[in-house]
């Protein structure tokens, strides 16, 4: 019988596939995972099943957090994984990225091993959604450059850190994982954005941790993955007082879990006006996904 703290089969075998990918591609100098200069991308699944196990994606999630804890930052195991970290360069459009990741992910067998010992999790790999969210960001800049961006659930900051190497006048990253957010602060400060940008992590649950409003341009990539996360979403977006944009993937397993559509009911229900489009990238084989621009409540 499997221990009680292997991480669940659908989970482990999609980021066991990642890290294969990962390794096949590291020598490459350009992240594994990633799009852009005809670099190798391959479409990764940030959601933990295979087809009908999606339904059981929610306790699959309570269970990793068992494991974790709370705060994934206190996990003792965790610490020691993600204290040696390697770079690897991200291109997004005409802007290349340095960005630090935690080592382990380059490593196959070692990232299996964490995996299936409970100290890897989702956030320390840089999801295609959060790529499509860093272009996207590029080709929108009017929409951050007077009052910055805030990302949450950021894990590694790709897209946050890219606004702030484009000008952006702060950047705010958070996520539940105080870990990866003092990684992500190291890419920053490897970036000369060591003033720009900031950090904070709190539980999107606990309203009592939740940071000041913002008052800037509030972004999320792969956040809905699950529907019990929506209305909190909703409430820190509203909470953080700014316009919103959220990049989802749009396949048949996400459109059958209806996270998206539930989030767009929150925001009616709650009188926000939202545009939904298709984004699409030749180079991004991950492509379509949906882009969920959010206006400001007024």
């Amino acid at each position: 019988m499997a221990s009680s703290c292997a991480a669940p089969r659908p989970l482990l075998a999609y980021l066991l596939w990642t890290a294969l990918l990962i390794a096949l591609f590291q020598h490459e100098d350009r992240a594994a995972v990633g799009f852009g200069g005809g670099l190798p991308a391959k479409p990764v699944k940030k959601e933990r099943g295979f087809g009908g196990g999606l339904a059981s994606k929610s306790e699959e999630e309570k269970r990793r957090q068992r494991r974790l804890g709370k705060d994934p930052s206190t996990n003792n195991a965790r610490k020691t994984l993600l204290s040696e970290t390697a770079e690897q360069i991200f291109q997004i459009g005409d802007l290349e990225l340095p960005l630090l990741v935690p080592a382990y992910v380059l490593d196959y067998k070692r990232f299996s091993m964490m995996v299936e010992a409970g100290a890897g999790t989702v956030s320390d790999i840089v999801w295609p959604a959060e790529q499509a969210l860093a272009d996207t960001l590029l080709l929108r800049r009017e929409l951050w450059q007077t009052d910055g961006v805030c990302e949450i659930g950021a894990g590694l900051g790709l897209a946050g850190l890219v606004a702030g190497k484009s000008g952006a006048p702060r950047v705010l990253l958070t996520d539940r994982d105080a870990l990866v957010l003092e990684i992500a602060q190291k890419s920053a400060a490897r970036n000369g954005m060591g003033e720009t940008v900031s950090t904070a992590a709190f539980d999107w649950g606990d309203r009592s941790s939740w940071p000041k409003p913002f008052n800037g341009l509030v972004v999320a990539a792969d956040v809905l993955y699950d529907k019990e996360v929506v209305p909190s979403l909703v409430n820190l977006i509203l909470h953080l007082d700014g316009p919103a944009i959220l990049v989802e993937p749009d396949n048949i397993e996400r459109q059958s879990l209806g996270s998206v559509q539930y989030f767009e009911e929150m925001l009616q229900s709650n009188g926000v006006q939202f545009r939904t489009e298709k984004y699409f990238n030749m180079k991004h084989p991950s492509s379509p996904m949906l882009i969920i621009s959010v206006s400001r409540r007024s």
